[in-house]
């Protein structure tokens, strides 16, 4: 909910930034980024809590496979954005099967 309320602030934070760019206006949207970050942490948190590890590493690397496929289709027609687009996203998703799996690791041994 935090997220979704802070949502507005940042955009605006960022657009004021971007035409009217001073010390208090730096200041003003670094901290609204550093608040944003921690509360998208957070949700990030909760919802690896809420799911089963194993079931999302097994949905993350099928999503991984369509992107996969969705760029060698990209490289194929010479579509150069669509093949950045899925190659992100593979890299997002493996990087978080990697911080759920370090999660897993780290509270079985607690």
């Amino acid at each position: 909910n935090k997220v979704h309320q802070m949502t507005p602030q940042i955009i605006n934070a960022g657009k004021i930034r971007l035409h009217n760019s001073s010390t208090d206006v730096d200041q003003h949207f670094d901290n609204l980024r550093r608040e944003y970050a921690d509360a998208l942490n957070r949700l990030r948190d909760f919802v690896d809590d809420a799911i089963d590890t194993g079931d999302f590493v097994r949905a993350s690397e099928t999503a991984m496979r369509r992107h996969t496929s969705h760029c060698e289709d990209s490289i194929r027609d010479n579509q150069p954005q669509q093949m950045v687009e899925n190659t992100s996203q593979i890299a997002r998703l493996g990087n978080r099967v990697l911080m759920a799996a370090k999660n897993e690791a780290d509270n079985s041994e607690e």
